[in-house]
């Protein structure tokens, strides 16, 4: 039986994935939805080779935060939803 341990999160450590794939986590702001530019969120990205660019493919910070979009999206779902009948 493997145990598994806490393993810290370590900002653009890369690691080989699958095949020629690299992943690395990086701690770095979402510029299109940041408005406050000193707030650091953890980034997943993938990349398919060493000569590739870097694909940003999920985010998560260590707070809990809405962005003005979330805020449209759930607003519009409640105000258009027929719930449940």
């Amino acid at each position: 039986m493997m145990l598994m341990t806490e393993q810290p999160l370590v900002s653009g450590q890369v690691n080989t994935n699958l095949g020629s794939q690299q992943i690395r986590l990086i701690h770095d702001n979402i510029p299109p939805q940041t408005t406050n530019l000193s707030t650091k969120y953890w980034i997943y990205q993938y990349r398919n080779g060493i000569d590739s660019d870097w694909n940003s493919f999920y985010a998560f910070s260590e707070e809990f935060e809405f962005f003005p979009n979330d805020y449209e999206v759930m607003n519009c779902y409640t105000s258009t939803s027929q719930g449940e009948t």
